[in-house]
């Protein structure tokens, strides 16, 4: 009675590994984009306490400049983006700009 029980945990336990390893090569795959890159990203100069944001839009140069002491989001209106900064230490000298294209 032990052994049969043993025999269908073991069996379980196969066939949901077997599922699992399945699925892992199902993942395999190519993917393919179709369109066009219209517009540049923003390029961002960094100048002391701020950063300066030119992009490129309707065939124009727009510039918007933010103080970074302060930010932690923000809109780019010019390039349909927003910023964000993530502060990694409490007197704001460190941080990551994230920059999100819509």
């Amino acid at each position: 009675m032990k052994t049969l029980s043993l025999v269908k945990n073991t069996s379980g336990a196969l066939l949901i590994l077997s599922s699992v390893v399945t699925a892992a090569a199902a993942n395999d795959g190519t993917i393919h984009f179709r369109g066009a890159i219209v517009e540049a990203g923003c390029q961002v100069e960094n100048q002391a306490q701020k950063a300066i944001f030119s992009c490129f839009k309707d065939g124009k140069m727009q510039r918007q400049t933010l103080a970074l002491h302060q930010l932690t989001e923000a809109s780019l209106k010019q390039a349909n983006a927003s910023v964000r900064m993530k502060w990694l230490d409490a007197s704001r000298r460190l941080g990551v700009l994230q920059i999100t294209y819509q």
